[in-house]
């Protein structure tokens, strides 16, 4: 297949969620024998052929992408995007730049026999690409229902001005979000919840979920000791403010203290301000705080425990595969996890607030066997259900009604041959 992919941003490095989610979908395609021609904005550094190998990461990867074409983007002022119409992501990414470079493509290279616009923040496309599709198939990548996302964001803010903020930008999405998404041929969600939304909320009959996949042969094999691993991790990228919120939040409440009480270390790992770090280290003893890592997977090994403490934001997180595949345990706020085939008390467990997280870990800590139970679980439910090949045959679905994993299969035996007779 001739596949068009209209992204906002190159997938690489792959350091957060939607990057990792987007160069996974991207590699399947490629990896299956499709022809895919990605179009990004381009924010200040070159994305080409030319470039490939330039670094330790090389920012043309033929592994993603047959043909990469940038865009310039420029970013809008927080004002301007504010007094938009359009919501504040797709405000400050509308670009009569990239919808005509867009329409060039189809019009030059031409015809696509699908078209896959990836998150929300691009949406307004469809209006664009509609007159020129040429009978492909246009398909919406979301990354969350932005709307019920938007709305808990709003509804946890205590500041008067960001809570007015979210609130105007929830109803620009809440108008936005099911009018652009009934205009393409499918939509994929990233979990239950957001499938649900969709079609409870808009009324949508055409959409699929479309879990990440994981790779686990590289992953840690072995149950963690917890008298050798003891300490409890969060990852994440904390440079978006919600997730600081809900670290913070997290961090404050009542009996937080009793991690360090009962001598466990409580590692924070992953993108966020030096400053912040700083911040952290300093005023929760007990709490060490890394910022960006080379490898969040040496510190999974140092802990059998993985915290989901999100008050704010989606309800699906790559995270918990990441623990999952390290054979963490996890422990979770009541009703954040909406993962297909993840259950409370089976997968993981839950808890109704912060200080019930930490009560519910104190717990499982002192139970290994229950420990093992859970992670052995996860561990197995994600290499049976949750990996490259499913996410993609679930993609081509969307793109291909139809489509059957037999197809797959039979792709990857054939490549399979090919690389062998090498």
């Amino acid at each position: 297949m001739r596949v068009l992919f209209l992204s906002s941003e190159f997938p690489l490095p792959a350091n957060k969620g939607d990057r990792i989610y987007t160069s996974n979908l991207l590699r399947q395609l490629i990896f299956n024998g499709h022809y895919v021609h990605l179009v990004v904005f381009n924010r200040g550094r070159e994305v080409n052929q030319e470039t490939a190998g330039a670094g330790s990461t090389p920012i043309f990867d033929s592994s993603l992408a047959s043909r990469i074409t940038t865009v310039p983007f420029t970013a809008k002022s927080y004002f301007r995007a504010f007094f938009s119409f359009y919501p504040g992501m797709i405000a400050n990414r509308f670009s009569r730049k990239y919808m005509k470079t867009m329409r060039s493509i189809l019009k030059d290279e031409g015809p696509f026999d699908a078209i896959l616009v990836n998150h929300f923040k691009m949406a307004y496309l469809i209006t664009a690409i509609k007159p020129h599709a040429a009978g492909a198939r246009t398909v919406m990548i979301t990354h969350n229902a932005e709307a019920l996302l938007t709305r808990t964001l709003c509804r946890h803010y205590m500041n008067p001005v960001k809570k007015g903020a979210y609130y105007l930008d929830w109803r620009k999405v809440n108008w936005y979000e099911p009018r652009y998404l009934k205009q393409y041929d499918g939509v994929t969600a990233i979990c239950q919840g957001d499938y649900e939304y969709f079609t409870r909320e808009y009324g949508l009959r055409n959409v699929q979920i479309v879990t990440p996949g994981i790779d686990l042969s590289y992953e840690q094999v072995d149950l963690p000791d917890p008298e050798k691993n003891g300490g409890v991790i969060l990852c994440g990228a904390f440079v978006w403010e919600p997730k600081r919120l809900n670290l913070l939040c997290f961090l404050n409440c009542k009996r937080f203290r009793r991690l360090q009480d009962n001598g466990i270390k409580f590692y924070v790992v992953g993108q966020a301000d030096p400053r912040f770090v700083n911040h952290v280290n300093r005023a929760y003893p007990g709490v060490t705080m890394t910022g960006s890592v080379p490898d969040v997977r040496d510190y999974y090994r140092r802990c059998s425990i993985a915290l989901i403490p999100e008050l704010m934001g989606g309800g699906f997180k790559l995270k918990l595969l990441e623990a999952a595949a390290m054979k963490n345990a996890v422990v979770s706020l009541k009703g954040v996890i909406t993962a297909p085939g993840f259950e409370a008390g089976a997968h993981y467990l839950e808890a109704e607030d912060f200080d019930g997280l930490i009560e519910t870990t104190l717990q499982l800590i002192k139970q290994p066997g229950e420990m093992k139970r859970l992670a052995q679980n996860a561990y197995d439910l994600i290499e049976r259900e949750y990996t490259w090949k499913n996410s993609y045959c679930k993609l081509m679905s969307v793109i291909e009604p139809g489509f059957t994993q037999q197809k797959t299969i039979d792709s990857l035996q054939s490549q399979t041959r090919f690389s062998q007779d090498m």
